[in-house]
């Protein structure tokens, strides 16, 4: 049995392969600042440093219909505070954000699933009170990057939430990468595993010096 992104999204172990998102069009986001690069899909709306102020903007002006700006102005404290991007589907089901920090040592794979996993699910369960841990730490590939995982499921806000995190070393940075998705709004998971594993295998981390 290979785990797969339906395992990160739908809660569930399947004998599957990855696939590509037929006909689905990327865009590639590049950090100005660490200069890693990952794809997305060209009609969800991307949020990071470079374009924040734009979006605000905007979506107060009413050009964004469907843009919560009381939730975007939040979003922009931790974009600003962790060069965090943040990228959402147009119907909000599923959204994806990624931050990095060099925490100063290469953590192996093994060590992120001893030490890290269990500290960051006790942080999930400490913000969303109970959660129901799909994974505790394993390691998934997608495509060339191999990135270690936890996932779990909880309710926030009366909404029922499957949420993965997948970390990856490049020397000394940490990235994290954080999907959420909302159950009652994925009417096609097959598409958003695709999506999704797509996006993943797509990340490139900046050559070491």
């Amino acid at each position: 049995m290979k785990k797969t992104w339906a395992l990160v999204l739908a809660a569930l172990l399947l004998s599957v392969s990855f696939t590509a998102a037929a006909g689905a069009e990327f865009l590639v986001y590049e950090n100005a600042t660490d200069g890693y690069r990952i794809s997305y899909p060209a009609d969800w709306t991307l949020a990071s440093r470079e374009n924040i102020a734009v979006i605000l903007d905007k979506a107060e002006k009413g050009e964004l219909p469907g843009i919560d700006t009381s939730a975007m102005a939040g979003y922009k404290e931790q974009i600003d505070a962790f060069d965090m991007m943040i990228c959402a589907a147009p119907d909000r089901s599923v959204n994806f954000n990624i931050y990095y920090e060099d925490v100063g040592f290469a953590a192996s794979d093994d060590l992120i699933i001893e030490e890290l996993c269990p500290q960051r699910l006790g942080q999930m369960s400490n913000m969303l009170g109970e959660i129901y841990i799909y994974e505790d730490g394993d390691v998934l590939t997608a495509g060339d990057v191999t990135y270690v995982y936890i996932a779990f499921g909880a309710v926030a806000n009366g909404d029922e939430i499957l949420m993965s995190q997948m970390y990856y070393m490049n020397g000394t940075t940490m990235y994290t990468f954080t999907y959420t998705c909302f159950l009652d709004l994925i009417v096609d998971f097959d598409a958003i595993d695709a999506l999704t594993a797509q996006i993943a295998a797509s990340f490139v981390a900046p050559a070491l010096g």
